[in-house]
């Protein structure tokens, strides 16, 4: 009996060690979080001349290629006669900085704090402020302030600053009317009204721009746009650095690549779609190991509804309403022999390497993710991510500590608060 007894604890002590081994392999992952120099809600990361910018309220910028973690500036914000100024997006094209700014207002009966409605302000150097931005109903009144929501603004926040355009929605309250107006300072040019929502006219992806779009992308000379919560490209650009070299003399090195996009991608729920321009010379290649024609397809990620996305050299970042994934690129062999990284991802996700998991975890919603260079592998691009909740903390573990800023620093190889 004693034997056996003994026997019988054989699989409960393997199943002990194994799930202790999942657990430690958690706790490796775990890193002692910095002090955060960005809280709060972070619904923009946009590029600027040669600069990053957000804002959580306030606006921040950093540079771009810069591979150390925080060094953010805090920049100065439109003013107004409100009370309160509460930058909520942020938005840019190749000449000009876009900043909504909602005006908050104390009452005085009610030592409350109400919204007084949104306002749109630009600048060309991201430090000094025009505006606000004027627009004209259908009733031909100037309009500046707006309600809640009422004109987003959004980019296609393109790597290359000559493809970066932004643009804004104006709901016409006065007939009813959506109008989509490429912005460019305090001009302002209109692409296209649409009398009703239920205008046959919307595109999931167009050169058209409908009454719902939220999001652009440049890809193949022209501006896409669509009702999707995101689009990217994996168009990228270079940037030097100064190392040391074996003999210990300062040199200029290059990183990553300078070039065009050849894919186009946009989420819907938790599919992601793309479209490729056929420029590839393993065209035949990828196709033959993705069982299908690439001229238009999609996958499921089989995750939460996907928010932001991003690129990197061998994978899709994924920001989504539980936590960041990533899914990976597909494999293929070349014309060569070779295996090879197309840029078509497979369907689902994939486990991390990082801690990723662990601090953009599925207790947040991300909003934003961007790696900084599309032409790096993951593992050596700097890549930032936010996080932030909705609902009561007391249903998960999810903190107001960590809603903020990420960054993966590839000289740390971990993910930390900035």
């Amino acid at each position: 009996m004693k034997k056996l007894f003994g026997l019988s604890l054989i699989p409960l002590l393997f199943s002990f060690f194994s799930c202790q081994e999942v657990i430690f392999d958690e706790i490796r992952k775990e890193v002692k979080l910095e002090d955060a120099d960005i809280s709060g809600d972070v619904r923009s990361i946009v590029r600027f001349g040669d600069y990053i910018y957000l804002q959580n309220g306030k606006i921040w910028r950093k540079t771009w290629s810069s591979e150390s973690a925080h060094g953010w500036t805090e920049m100065s914000k439109p003013s107004s006669e409100a009370d309160y100024q509460y930058v909520n997006r942020l938005a840019a094209d190749s000449t000009y900085l876009y900043a909504q700014m909602t005006l908050l207002n104390e009452d005085s009966d009610e030592g409350e704090i109400v919204s007084g409605g949104c306002q749109l302000f630009y600048s060309s150097d991201g430090e000094t402020w025009e505006g606000p931005i004027e627009f004209t109903n259908s009733e031909g009144e100037t309009v500046t302030t707006f309600s809640s929501g009422a004109i987003p603004i959004f980019c296609t926040n393109a790597p290359k600053a000559e493809n970066r355009y932004a643009y804004a929605r104006f709901y016409d309250s006065t007939d009813s009317s959506y109008t989509v107006y490429q912005l460019n300072g305090g001009s302002i040019s209109a692409l296209t009204t649409i009398s009703s929502s239920s205008d046959s006219s919307y595109k999931t992806c167009s050169t058209t721009p409908a009454y719902n779009t939220t999001a652009c992308a440049y890809f193949n000379g022209e501006v896409y746009f669509s009702s999707a919560n995101s689009m990217t490209t994996n168009e990228s650009v270079s940037y030097t650095k100064t190392e040391i070299d074996t003999n210990g003399t300062e040199v200029e090195v290059t990183v990553g690549e300078d070039k065009d996009a050849t894919m186009l991608f946009y989420s819907s729920s938790d599919n992601v779609y793309f479209t490729m321009d056929g420029t590839f010379e393993d065209y035949e290649a990828i196709n033959s190991a993705y069982g299908t024609s690439l001229s238009a397809n999609n996958v499921d990620c089989d995750c939460s509804t996907i928010y932001s996305m991003s690129v990197t050299k061998d994978y899709l970042y994924l920001g989504t309403g539980d936590g960041v994934e990533h899914a990976k690129f597909l494999t293929y062999t070349d014309s060569d022999g070779k295996s090879a990284t197309s840029p078509v991802p497979e369907a689902g996700t994939s486990d991390f390497d990082s801690n990723a998991d662990s601090t953009l975890s599925s207790y947040y919603e991300v909003y934003c993710v961007m790696a900084v260079s599309n032409s790096l592998s993951e593992s050596e691009s700097v890549i930032y991510g936010t996080t932030t909740f909705s609902g009561s903390s007391s249903s998960s573990s999810a903190t107001q500590d960590n809603c903020g800023l990420w960054a993966y620093i590839p000289s740390r190889g971990k993910w930390n608060r900035e």
